[in-house]
């Protein structure tokens, strides 16, 4: 019985995973259009550019104003040396150090911890190595487990479509290894209208327990995003995510976010649906109908100088089995530039829901479930 409510972290984690989702396409989105608008070096290789053939011209007459007046004899021979603009064919992006660490009133906790280095082609891809470690501990009636990701990653653009895929090598202390890998594409449509797409093949990573029944449990999630800039200050973001569990099970999740921006207050109203084909509790938590609703409301500002901080809360209401519940969440983060090659966050929210017929029945107590997530990054660009 109490597994189960052990499984119920798993649902809540795949909102939160997909929530996280959107957050870096909405960052994803913001990136593409900033590059769309941002000249970059890597074009001054192409023989056919003007600002080559501009830079080839002045390092001439540079050359020339510098060099030696020539004598007499040699007046016709001396020319100056032109030195071509050339670029490394890969250097060092960026260095970057997430962690985290997630807790709930059933004592068991996550930790992760997961140094990155990214390096820039001379082409303007990027290729990125991520490693670290992922600590599952605490929960009752399994032994902890220690998972140890290793990822190799690209990113790029062809055409209109900014493109990323990856695969992680997973090894764990006392389980048998394991393979994931990720993709996702992202174009304008418009000049305010983004379409994307995702695909991810991951290890259940959210209890000892969901890793080991029936053994390395691991999902298939793939589907569309889409965000529209309705106009400065508004904006709509949702996605699909089809789901397949290799236990035999399937079903989807959906989110819809409405978002207004009114000067440096926000609100916004959220709506998350889940279904499967089957319910597998008390194993994993895949209901065959599970509704959430709610209401948000935010400020995000400038305390001082190169620190922002930004608070919200969510109140809305949860429908499991044809039964309404509370839900409740908060989050706070705090954001620092400390140099201009150096910035930070930390994030921390915390959500309640009330347990339901549901639950009672299945782990034979009425409390509340309640989890906690700290997540922190120092980013380190070149």
């Amino acid at each position: 019985m109490y597994l189960f409510l052990r499984r119920s972290l798993l649902s809540l984690n795949l909102i939160q995973n997909l929530t996280l989702t959107l957050i870096l396409s909405l960052f994803f989105t913001s990136s593409l259009k900033a590059e769309e608008n941002f000249e970059t070096p890597e074009n001054l290789n192409q023989v056919s550019s003007p600002e080559l053939i501009l830079s080839q011209s002045l390092d001439q007459k540079v050359a020339q104003e510098l060099a030696p007046p020539p004598t007499p004899e040699n007046k016709s021979e001396i020319k100056p040396e032109v030195k071509p603009v050339t670029q490394p064919d890969i250097v060092i992006d960026g260095v970057q150090l997430d962690s985290s660490y997630q807790s709930d009133n059933f004592n068991l906790k996550i930790f992760s911890l997961e140094p990155s280095v990214t390096f820039r082609l001379a082409n303007g891809n990027k290729l990125s190595l991520k490693a670290g470690v992922i600590n599952l501990r605490d929960q009752a009636f399994f032994r902890d487990v220690n998972i140890y990701p290793i990822r190799l990653g690209w990113e790029g653009n062809v055409d209109k479509f900014a493109l990323k895929a990856g695969t992680t090598f997973y090894t764990y202390d006392r389980l048998r290894s394991d393979l994931g890998f990720d993709a996702g594409f992202n174009v304008a449509l418009l000049p305010n209208l983004f379409f994307g797409g995702t695909i991810e093949r991951t290890p259940m990573k959210y209890a000892p327990s969901t890793l080991e029944i029936p053994g390395i449990t691991n999902y298939t999630a793939y589907g569309p995003s889409l965000f529209w800039a309705i106009d400065p200050d508004t904006s709509l973001f949702g996605f699909i995510s089809f789901i397949n569990i290799n236990d035999g099970n399937a079903g989807s999740i959906s989110l819809t976010k409405l978002k207004r921006n009114l000067g440096q207050f926000f609100i916004a109203a959220n709506v998350v649906t889940t279904s499967y084909a089957k319910d597998s509790a008390p194993f994993i938590f895949t209901p065959q109908d599970f509704f959430i609703y709610n209401g948000e409301v935010g400020w995000q500002g400038d305390l001082a100088q190169g620190i922002n901080f930004k608070a919200q809360v969510n109140l809305g209401e949860q429908r499991l089995k044809g039964e309404w519940t509370n839900a409740f969440y908060y989050e706070m983060q705090l954001t620092a530039k400390i140099s201009e090659a150096i910035d930070a966050f930390i994030n921390y929210n915390f959500g309640k829901f009330d347990q339901t017929t549901y639950f009672r029945q299945a782990a034979g107590t009425s409390d509340l479930y309640s989890r906690s997530l700290i997540t922190a990054q120092i980013r380190l660009r070149f």
